[in-house]
């Protein structure tokens, strides 16, 4: 009885090791990208080309943005001085909203630049593109939950 517990046993382990051996070697996804506008829309080569550079223009403009907005929280919520007065902390509102509006406005510019690229059919299927990213946007949930 006791051999055949351990063989068993030792089955059981060494499937448990290929087990974790697969999970530790298979590709692993990355971290969450948007889609990109000309992988959802077909355009030809050379407005293809024109489409990614402006859409890499914009992410790395809205990536500084991002982190002005993300030092700012820093600074209100990481602050030593909680009692402070609430006029700066309205400061600091102010300029996360001055910020946030850069975004908007930054997004739209981008939008607009891309649908002037776009013939009438691609405009269409841009403006679904849109309204997917706007409704995806308003269920976005904490990570972890």
């Amino acid at each position: 009885m006791k051999n055949k517990f351990t063989k068993h046993l030792i089955i059981f382990l060494v499937a448990l090791n290929f087990v974790c051996i697969y999970f530790l070697m298979r590709p692993h996804r990355g971290p969450h990208k948007p889609p990109k506008i000309t992988d959802v829309i077909v355009f030809n080569k050379e407005t293809k080309l024109k489409i990614d550079k402006k859409e890499e223009a914009h992410f790395n403009q809205m990536a500084i943005f991002s982190r002005k907005i993300k030092a700012i929280r820093g600074k209100i919520y990481l602050s030593q001085k909680h009692d402070a007065d609430k006029i700066d902390y309205d400061s600091y509102f102010e300029e996360i909203s001055e910020n946030q509006k850069e975004l908007e406005k930054l997004r739209f510019q981008y939008f607009t630049d891309i649908k002037n690229l776009c013939n009438v059919k691609q405009q269409k299927e841009l403006d679904l593109f849109i309204k997917r990213m706007l409704e995806h946007e308003s269920i976005r949930r904490p990570k972890g939950k």
